[in-house]
């Protein structure tokens, strides 16, 4: 995934947690490009790419994209210590916010872990199956 948002990516937003030389987590963060997408109409070609990426730390918001714990290490905290890591980060580049939106409702861990770190929700977005077969 990296490779082909090599362009996209600040390596300061994407950190690993290791836990006796083991990597046991990771997060993964990019700033907020969708103004910039909208401002270019989405074509990146001739030039819309350099208005794109043109001074990315002007970007005052950053999406993260994951925050993946392996299984076994999942009660430990090291999620939060993930997210935690990238405060100073933050700061450094001048971002006033963070959003988390890839978080499924039913998953309560990852909910409840964001919450306990400040994390508050303000959007739901909900994904509802329907068959045309039948009515209603």
């Amino acid at each position: 995934m990296a490779g082909g948002l090599r362009h996209l990516i600040v390596p300061e937003m994407a950190l690993a947690a290791e836990i006796d030389g083991k990597v046991v987590g990771a997060t993964f963060c990019l700033p907020d490009y969708n103004p910039r997408i909208k401002k270019i109409d989405g074509r990146l070609f001739p030039f819309g790419f350099l208005r794109l990426l043109h001074n990315r730390q002007a970007i005052k918001k950053i999406r993260i994209l994951a925050a993946n714990v392996l299984p076994e290490y999942q009660l430990m905290g090291v999620g939060l210590v993930l997210l935690r890591a990238l405060v100073p980060k933050a700061i450094e580049w001048g971002l006033e916010e963070a959003e988390f939106s890839w978080v499924a409702e039913s998953n309560a861990q990852s909910r409840g872990a964001l919450e306990k770190a400040g994390a508050k929700r303000i959007k739901t977005y909900r994904v509802y199956d329907w068959d045309p077969g039948t009515d209603g």
